[in-house]
């Protein structure tokens, strides 16, 4: 399932988390333009897909991506786009049902996002990817 209705990446992901955060599953975009600044706040759509704090994460492999403190973009609750120069990138999201033992991860494109929080019924990772 592709969704593109939007140009703005937290909108694109939050769309496409509480699409998928009910019964589980997994969703992307097109290529979205990111310019600097743009950021995905992994925090923010967790409240508006009615998830708790800390079920939502947000990784990428792409250098030009940083937390707002130059961190690495790592399982992180906010992800920002650091570069002048604006990239397309695509937003994956894939979510699922917690295991009990708090040790739950989701894995999009062989890339394995964690550090969710143990009293998450369901999990959504978030992976910026090209």
């Amino acid at each position: 399932g592709l969704i593109t209705p939007t140009t703005d990446p937290q909108t694109a992901a939050a769309q496409l988390v509480k699409k998928n955060a009910t019964y589980g599953g997994m969703g992307s975009t097109d290529y979205i333009q990111f310019r600097k600044g743009m950021a995905i706040d992994a925090e923010a759509i967790a409240k508006e897909a009615y998830l708790g704090a800390g079920c939502v994460k947000v990784s990428t492999d792409i250098p030009s991506f940083k937390t707002p403190d130059g961190g690495s973009c790592e399982n992180a609750d906010v992800c920002e786009y650091k570069n002048p120069v604006g990239t397309k990138a695509m937003i994956k999201v894939r979510c699922v049902t917690a295991s009990n033992s708090g040790s739950t991860q989701v894995t999009i494109d062989k890339k394995t996002i964690d550090d969710f929080s143990s009293d998450c019924g369901v999990v959504c990772g978030i992976l910026i990817t090209r």
